[in-house]
C-alpha cells in the first residue's frame, strides 16, 4: 500500500462546538456514556462533515447524521486497519 495521504487533525476534539452541530454534540455527549467514543471526523469536498463513533467494546462503527441520530449502519464502507 501507498503512503497514508490523509492528515491527522488534533485539534479536532476541542473545536468540535464549530465542526457538529448541537444535535450532533448533545448525542455524543449522551453516547459517550454507552462506551461511544468519536473516532474521526470526515469532511468530504463539497458535503457536511461525518463524525464517526466507536464503541469501544466490541470495534463497531456508525455515523452522526444531521439530526443527531446514530447511523449503525451507515452508507460508507470502511477500513479497518490495527
Amino acid at each position: 500500500m501507498g503512503e497514508e495521504r490523509r492528515k491527522q487533525d488534533n485539534q479536532t476534539h476541542g473545536r468540535l462546538d464549530e465542526i457538529l452541530n448541537e444535535a450532533q454534540l448533545v448525542t455524543l455527549n449522551n453516547m459517550e456514556g454507552f462506551g461511544w467514543s468519536l473516532a474521526f471526523v470526515r469532511k468530504p469536498l463539497f458535503q457536511g462533515v461525518v463524525p464517526v463513533l466507536l464503541h469501544a467494546d466490541n470495534d463497531k462503527l456508525g455515523t452522526l447524521d444531521e439530526d443527531g441520530k446514530l447511523n449503525v449502519q451507515p452508507d460508507i464502507e470502511f477500513r479497518y486497519i490495527k
